[in-house]
């Protein structure tokens, strides 16, 4: 049996994208191979797991392995995670890259930048994938990810951003359950009166997950159009107001060993969980496993200086390495697993298909007893904020704003200091950066 490494880590765009993807742009070795008929020789297709946002080996199964095994029965999917086969930089460094990706969205530039992953415009022009048929904006979030607007990935399914919160402690302490469309002023109240101990156990009102994330619905630039690090203004100092204001919460702290999905799900002392819809597929095991947890969900708090807008969407996508031998058959199966029928699949299973066609969104979350009688209008119905473009500087301010914000949460550095700073040294490490070559 041939194996074939396929690594799974973690749109508005149609004929305009496409048409500048003609036969005369087209590689030719690339739509030679998308016409070849795929193998029959059994191939292992090993699909690598390592981004936060996860899919549970159920999920795996029933939207992954199964569909294409009965599309292709010579083809075998297996999922091996980053726990077992190592980091994405380790396997490169072996010399041993994959022939696909499943990731999110976030971590396209890294592929990028190793030069390990196709642009598959020529694929889909050459198969005539229909590019329109994906949500709109999706693509456009993929393609601002990217140095000149490649499409190294096609969308596999969106992740939106929601309110997890814990109805058991909300009953415990007499407080009423977060509602829809609150500001984040709303919110902060609402955990104060969560934040509470009872039975020698310290409830904490609400987990946001980081800064970064808090501020992301104010759409805020790491870097200008030169470079330069753009962190003392209103946006980014709004941002640190109110995820300090969070973490100051006397009684709402975590352990540093416990992630905020772990806070929620197994030490369950967190009232509130600002988190991604990905996180279904966790509580619908522990469910079936007779462990389940008397949740719901609400739409994420909004900043008033940009009402009603959410935090970005995240996307689970799929993309084929540029050394790949398979790439025929890697295509065929991203063109199986974004066709409607599997679409559908994906949607019933309580994840947000991909396709902006309203039936399969009509069918999500029909497959889940989990998610009977829940408040999933909140996961359909977003109003995102756009992904911050990329630059390859993005990983030096975003590196120095994690260092200041402790200092302001532990009242060591007021904001303006610590924006201050946190620029300062961006810059310099930019400096450093570009002194290199980056």
């Amino acid at each position: 049996m041939k194996k074939v490494i396929v690594i799974a880590s973690a749109a508005l765009i149609g004929g305009a994208l496409l048409g500048g993807c003609g036969k005369e742009n087209a590689s030719v070795g690339a739509t030679k191979d998308a016409k070849e008929e795929i193998t029959q020789e059994a191939i292992e297709l090993t699909v690598y797991n390592q981004y936060v946002q996860n899919i549970t080996d159920d999920e795996f199964e029933l939207l992954i392995a199964k569909p294409v095994k009965a599309k292709y029965p010579n083809i075998t999917m297996k999922l091996v995670r980053s726990s077992t086969a190592g980091k994405l930089e380790d396997l490169v460094a072996a010399g041993t890259l994959p022939d696909m990706v499943f990731t999110e969205d976030g971590g396209i530039n890294n592929y990028e930048m190793l030069k390990i992953v196709d642009d598959l415009k020529p694929l889909a022009q050459s198969r005539g994938l229909d590019i329109g048929k994906f949500d709109p904006g999706a693509i456009q979030n993929l393609t601002s990810q990217t140095t000149a607007g490649q499409l190294f990935a096609i969308p596999f399914s969106l992740i939106t951003p929601v309110l997890f919160y814990n109805k058991d402690i909300f009953d415990k302490f007499g407080a009423p359950y977060p509602k829809d469309n609150m500001l984040w002023e709303e919110a902060i109240d609402l955990a104060r009166k969560v934040t509470r101990q009872d039975g020698g156990i310290q409830y904490k009102g609400l987990h946001p997950q980081n800064m970064q994330n808090v501020s992301s619905a104010l759409a805020l630039p790491f870097v200008d159009a030169g470079g330069k690090a753009q962190l003392v203004t209103d946006g980014w100092k709004r941002g640190m107001e109110v995820y300090s204001t969070i973490m100051q919460i006397e009684g709402n702290k975590w352990p540093a060993d416990v992630s905020d999905v772990a806070a929620f799900t197994v030490q369950r002392d967190t009232a509130m969980l600002a988190n991604y819809n990905a996180r279904i597929g966790e509580l619908d095991r522990l469910q079936k496993e007779g462990n389940g947890i008397n949740w719901d969900m609400a739409s994420m708090p909004t900043f008033k200086e940009a009402p009603g807008k959410n935090w970005p969407v995240i996307q689970h996508v799929l993309m084929i390495s540029s050394t790949s031998k398979h790439k025929t058959e890697a295509f065929r199966v991203i063109e199986l697993l974004t066709d409607a029928e599997n679409q559908t699949r994906v949607a019933k299973r309580g994840r947000v298909p991909s396709l902006k066609d309203p039936k399969v969104k009509e069918s999500f979350g029909t497959d889940l007893a989990t998610l009977k009688g829940k408040n999933t209008n909140v996961i359909l119905n977003v109003n995102p904020a756009n992904k911050r473009a990329f630059s390859p500087y993005n990983k030096y301010v975003s590196a120095e704003i994690a260092k200041v914000v402790p200092l302001v949460v532990n009242n060591k550095l007021d904001i303006n200091s610590a924006l201050r700073q946190a620029q300062d040294a961006s810059d310099l490490a930019i400096k450093d950066a570009k002194s290199r070559g980056e």
